[in-house]
């Protein structure tokens, strides 16, 4: 009777020990499938940064690009302007000079 209940408490406890080893498993499985969603969402959101990134620097080239143009016509415009300036002033001179010479004839 006493091998016999042993043999039971034996069974119980191989059945117990079954279900736990079964358990941890799928403990094992779910922590698996946690952390491969986990890194799949770090991925997804590295790449909408990376993305995000990529837009802010095309703003900040186009935004270059944009205040380069500009002080490029600008530098254009007021050298032109200037150079107009100074032919105008020579261009007076000229005609000053023509009309000293034409006064003292």
């Amino acid at each position: 009777l006493r091998a016999q209940e042993t043999d039971a408490v034996v069974v119980n406890k191989e059945r117990e020990i079954a279900e736990l080893m079964e358990a941890i498993e799928e403990l094992e499985l779910e922590k698996r499938s946690e952390v491969q969603h986990i890194e799949t969402q770090r991925q997804v959101e590295k790449r909408r940064l990376q993305q995000q990134q990529k837009e802010k620097i095309g703003q900040v080239e186009t935004r270059y690009q944009r205040e380069q143009h500009a002080l490029r016509s600008f530098v254009f415009t007021t050298a032109k302007s200037m150079l107009s300036h100074v032919n105008m002033e020579r261009a007076l001179k000229k005609v000053d000079l023509y009309s000293s010479d034409s006064d003292s004839e």
